[in-house]
């Protein structure tokens, strides 16, 4: 279905959502412009991304099913235990039944490829993508933006993706983001499977082992730890 009136949206951030918006847009006729200050690269997080059906529909839905395939896998056991001791709490199985009402999977992959994901979509698509690019000034009366260079690009909408500490959010909340620690730490890595079953750690080895792309869940005092497959299991996500 195509929109009855193209009207040009320009983009501020080119993270997942400002990616995610611009497929979206597209899909429906209008022009896209994507105003990302990072390269493409050094801008992409690290660290594993677990997607409920929730997300994976929608990909689906547009029609992106083989490609994210590619880059994530579909998981539906997990499995739970306590962290202190590694003592099994139970497990869950997502079924076809429940999965297909639904209308997606949950999947595993890494933020660095789904990054990759709705970039090459979004380009597909027909997305205009200006990395390296910084926005220095925002006029939302008319929908006009100033680049750090000078250059002064004009749409007709302008949206903010450029997250919690972006120029956007400053200038909806009329002041900077007051943030408020929370107490909670959060730490991800990724390990190389042949290298944990190499006998790095025993515990980590069990885990590795499982199949059907299982993600297991530890849970402790004040503290807990989740993490799969990744890579097509040659690494694993915490």
């Amino acid at each position: 279905m195509q929109a009855p009136l193209s009207i040009h949206f320009i983009i501020i951030g080119g993270g997942i959502s400002g990616l995610s918006a611009a497929i979206a847009l597209r899909r429906v006729g209008h022009e896209v412009t994507v105003l990302e200050k990072g390269d493409g690269r050094t801008n992409k997080g690290y660290g594993g991304v677990r997607m409920a059906p929730n997300m994976s529909k929608i990909l689906f839905h547009w029609g992106l099913r083989d490609k994210l395939l590619q880059v994530a896998a579909p998981s539906k056991p997990l499995l739970f235990s306590k962290f202190e001791t590694g003592e099994v709490l139970g497990t869950q199985l997502w079924s076809d039944e429940l999965l297909a009402e639904t209308r997606g999977q949950f999947m595993c992959t890494t933020h660095a490829e789904l990054l990759q994901f709705f970039y090459e979509s979004a380009v597909a698509h027909g997305a205009k993508i200006r990395l390296s690019t910084e926005v220095s000034e925002i006029d939302p009366e008319e929908a006009k933006v100033t680049l750090s260079t000078g250059e002064v690009l004009t749409g007709d909408v302008i949206i903010g993706a450029d997250g919690e500490r972006g120029l956007c959010r400053r200038l909806v909340l009329g002041r900077p983001e007051r943030v408020t620690p929370s107490g909670v730490t959060l730490f991800d890595t990724i390990y190389s499977t042949d290298r944990v079953m190499q006998g790095v750690d025993e515990e980590l080895a069990k885990l590795c082992a499982l199949e059907d792309n299982t993600v297991f869940v530890a849970f402790g005092a004040n503290r807990a730890a989740t993490g799969y497959p990744v890579h097509k299991r040659k690494d694993i996500a915490f």
